[in-house]
């Protein structure tokens, strides 16, 4: 039998304490896996980090993995989030997702 294929989920975010928490509970209940979650941040002042870090601790296994990266230099975009999700995403697929509030 075939294993599932990894499917990458890229998250740019900045500032979204509001929305982060609800949005990584509905990837989670998905049945689909192995999922793996990248959120890319730039350079949040809000409390959007922390909220990830304890959802990662309570929720995180083999099959469902969540990492976030920062996003460094001058050019911050949700694109140039994306491309640095992307060039670090592991999965057979890639979907793409975007806050907005």
């Amino acid at each position: 039998m075939r294993a599932k294929e990894l499917v990458s989920v890229i998250i740019p975010t900045l500032n979204e304490e509001g929305n982060i928490e609800r949005l990584l509970r509905s990837i989670f209940i998905q049945v689909y896996r192995p999922i793996e979650v990248i959120i890319v941040d730039g350079g949040s002042r809000d409390n959007t980090l922390e909220i990830i870090w304890k959802f990662v601790e309570k929720y995180s296994n083999e099959d469902f993995v969540v990492r976030a990266l920062p996003e460094y230099g001058v050019c911050r975009s949700p694109a140039n989030a994306k491309n640095i999700g992307f060039a670090n995403a592991r999965g057979d697929y890639v979907l793409f997702l975007t806050l907005t509030t």
